[in-house]
């Protein structure tokens, strides 16, 4: 009679999920949700975030575009850049306004041509720079 082959023993494998995973997301991190008021300005918002990052509709009551980080984000850059398209899409559509979510706040975020109608103060907290004669 031969002998069975001695097989070695396996390795115990890591049920912990890998590192990316288990770290606590950053508010950088978090999915920024935009509140539409129909489906085609929705359509139109998804269309206009498409090429910067991903987006998508979020099923639901309301009519949500969730846009989510960049898997290659690294800080909040995106988000400045999600801002400069909804002014653009505030723009084009055109609304006044937008709600928008992110980091467990709402937001509500102005079009620039409506904040220009009502003056540097609807834009900006901070005063504008003075220049000083001389």
């Amino acid at each position: 009679m031969s002998e069975a082959p001695v097989l070695p023993f396996a390795k115990p494998r890591n049920k912990r999920p890998p590192p990316a995973a288990r770290a606590p997301r950053s508010e950088n991190d978090q999915p920024l949700e935009v509140v539409t008021p129909d489906r085609y300005r929705a359509d139109l918002l998804l269309e206009f975030a498409a090429p910067i990052v991903p987006a998508e509709l979020v099923p639901g009551a309301a009519l949500i575009v969730r846009v989510q980080p960049p898997l290659a984000a690294r800080g909040g850059w995106w988000v400045l850049e999600v801002l400069s398209l909804l002014d653009r899409w505030l723009e084009s559509v055109p609304l006044s306004c937008a709600k928008v979510l992110y980091g467990g706040h709402s937001y509500l975020i102005r079009s620039s041509t409506e904040a220009a109608e009502h003056g540097a103060a609807a834009r900006s907290a901070f005063p504008a720079p003075r220049a000083f004669a001389d």
